[in-house]
């Protein structure tokens, strides 16, 4: 008896016995998940609810910052530790939690973890001191980061490389929309009513995403293939086992610790990897230094209120709007060009956004960098701000489609948890030097440093279309399909 899951190349092996035709039917129809072709399946938005949820956190803490600093009695500087000790948990939980999903499944690695987030995010709500806050930011980072990874690897499992455009440009709304939805929220409800309500709000915000998390069954081919084979094997008496399923629990712990070392591997194996691992951590320390930089410009500078502040947070969130809708267009280009041409398109294909990404983003930087002064109208700014916000997504959106056509279905997991763990690094320190650097070498200067060394990374993605076959070729842990 033989059965194929979608992308795997797993084979179920029966060496004793097959079952009648009727039996392999059942057990077929039981094993497999109707085949997704729309981005907004349950599967899509629970998923994509549990990672808004994990992205409104991390920023959200950031508009209550001056109020923390009073309640705690603590500096403004180690207040922001808030902020980046939840980048931390986020910068070392990936790399453990992909390798699990891949090992035990994606549906057991969320209910773990996020019940745990959950309970460290009450602890927030509840800390009567900062060094309370400050544990409790960190191991619900931590565990909460593990949605940062599978979430996008349940999309690696579901759906064909044909049908991923939609549903990644549906995760990144909701991994992105949070950097917007959590100032925004965080500043007029901190000024409504106290800091304390905005991890209330987060408290209850989790509670839900883990019960709709929790209607998702288990998506790893591998995983459903071994129970199958479980349950055939109780079932007929025969032993059933995937062929790649370890055969003693001393190859089991031995898979443990392959696992585990696989992020690792592939940060400093696979060029891919790396190279997106560095961009990636750039732009998104980038953004979290936004975090930092719109308070000194708008409610400092400018003289704007604690809420009105962070409303140019909405131009970037538009700009991330249009990347995602360039991104639903370009995917219907995608899908032409595959019929046409009768096979499944190079990874390649995929950089088209990430390198128009590229450009927006400097551009953006520059144009944000030169009327960001209170001399200049606030428009020039929220223009500048809305292509930072282009970029960001664009370039996201595009390598996180390429990572997944490149390493799914096997080791998607353990690709983005190696990115995700260079950018969280980043996404920790920014925050903790931005204000000092607006105030010592001016908004204007600081914004043009990182715009030129925005340029100086924009050809990593032309790069990876020029070279990335290549570079593909000699990788062990590329898909071959």
């Amino acid at each position: 008896m033989t059965l194929r899951t979608r992308g795997a190349g797993a084979l179920l092996e029966n060496g004793c016995k097959s079952l009648p035709g009727s039996a392999r039917g059942e057990e077929a129809d039981h094993f497999a998940i109707p085949p997704s072709t729309f981005p907004f399946s349950r599967f899509t938005v629970a998923s994509s609810l549990s990672l808004l949820c994990i992205s409104v956190s991390a920023t959200i803490y950031s508009s209550g910052i001056e109020q923390l600093s009073n309640g705690y009695g603590v500096s403004i500087e180690v207040a922001t530790l808030g902020v980046s000790v939840y980048q931390l948990g986020f910068a070392f939980g990936p790399l453990v939690w992909g390798p699990l999903s891949e090992l035990f499944g994606r549906e057991a690695v969320f209910l773990a973890t996020f019940s745990i987030f959950t309970l460290f995010t009450l602890g927030t709500a509840l800390a009567r001191d900062i060094s309370s806050m400050l544990v409790c930011r960190f191991f619900a980072g931590a565990f909460g980061s593990s949605i940062l990874v599978i979430s996008a690897a349940i999309i690696g499992d579901l759906f064909d490389a044909s049908d991923r455009g939609p549903a990644m440009s549906f995760y990144l709304v909701a991994a992105f929309g949070g950097p917007i939805i959590g100032p925004l929220s965080g500043s007029f409800l901190a000024a409504a009513t106290t800091y304390r309500w905005i991890f209330w709000l987060l408290t209850i915000f989790s509670g839900v995403s883990f019960l709709a998390g929790a209607l998702v069954p288990e998506t790893y081919s591998l995983v459903r293939l071994n129970r199958l084979a479980d349950k055939l094997t109780k079932t007929t008496g025969y032993i059933h086992r995937s062929a790649q399923a370890p055969a003693t629990d001393v190859a089991i712990a031995t898979t443990i610790r392959v696992s585990l070392i696989r992020p690792f591997q592939m940060l400093f194996q696979e060029g891919i990897v790396a190279f997106f691992a560095v961009y990636s951590g750039f732009i998104y320390g980038l953004l979290y230094g936004f975090f930092g930089a719109f308070p000194w410009i708008y409610h400092r500078e400018r003289g704007w209120s604690t809420g009105i502040a962070s409303l140019p947070f909405i131009a970037v969130g538009l700009g991330m709007l249009v990347a995602v809708g360039a991104n639903l267009y370009l995917n219907k280009s995608y899908i032409a060009k595959t019929r046409a041409h009768g096979s499944q398109l190079p990874p390649e294909s995929r950089l088209v956004l990430c390198c128009a990404g590229g450009i927006a983003l400097p551009i953006g930087l520059m144009i944000f960098a030169f009327t960001a002064t209170p001399s200049v109208h606030w428009i020039g700014s929220t223009v500048g701000g809305a292509l930072f916000g282009f970029g960001f997504v664009g370039i996201f959106l595009s390598m996180t489609s390429y990572l997944l056509d490149t390493y799914a279905p096997l080791y998607s997991g353990s690709s983005l948890g190696s990115t995700a763990c260079i950018r969280s690094f980043a996404g920790a320190a920014f925050p903790l030097f931005i204000r000092q650097q607006l105030a010592g070498m001016t908004t204007q200067w600081t914004i043009f440093l990182y715009a030129c060394l925005a340029v100086a990374a924009a050809p990593v993605p032309f790069v990876l279309v020029r070279y990335g076959a290549h570079i593909r070729s000699g990788s062990k842990f590329a898909s071959k399909d």
